[in-house]
């Protein structure tokens, strides 16, 4: 399944997996990275615990950077991990998913735990993760 990869440019010298931006993130990031060749990539996403929690690419790619979308509405917040399998190249970065949300008004910056209710109103319709 693809999460909405999308590819940047069509050139890259090498297998590369960047830090997600932004970092911790509420409830969506973006996770960039790069292939030197047409290669089956594979890009997961795991609990503290190794459980699989979301398959974010698992296709063949030509050469290039991509960028994909993770919304991660359905997470506790927490410490999570996402790996990168194509061909020998395997790298694993951490991921920080927040319950915070900040709010701008006129007042100022607000911050506040997000409720059960905002959680529910991140999730796409179609998500495989919702409720």
């Amino acid at each position: 399944m693809d999460h909405g990869s999308r590819q940047l440019s069509d050139s890259g010298k090498e297998f590369a997996l960047n830090q997600n931006y932004p970092n911790p993130f509420n409830p969506v990031t973006q996770i960039k990275y790069q292939v030197p060749t047409a290669s089956k990539v594979t890009l997961k996403v795991y609990d503290i615990l190794g459980r699989e929690v979301a398959t974010l690419v698992d296709q063949v790619r030509t050469a290039g950077v991509y960028s994909v979308s993770f919304n991660g509405s359905s997470l506790s917040s927490g410490v999570y991990f996402y790996r990168m399998t194509a061909g020998k190249f395997n790298q694993t970065k951490r991921l920080i998913s927040s319950e915070v949300r900040f709010e701008v008004s006129p007042g100022g910056i607000r911050f506040r735990r997000l409720l059960e209710s905002d959680r529910r109103a991140c999730i796409p319709p179609s998500s495989k993760y919702g409720s």
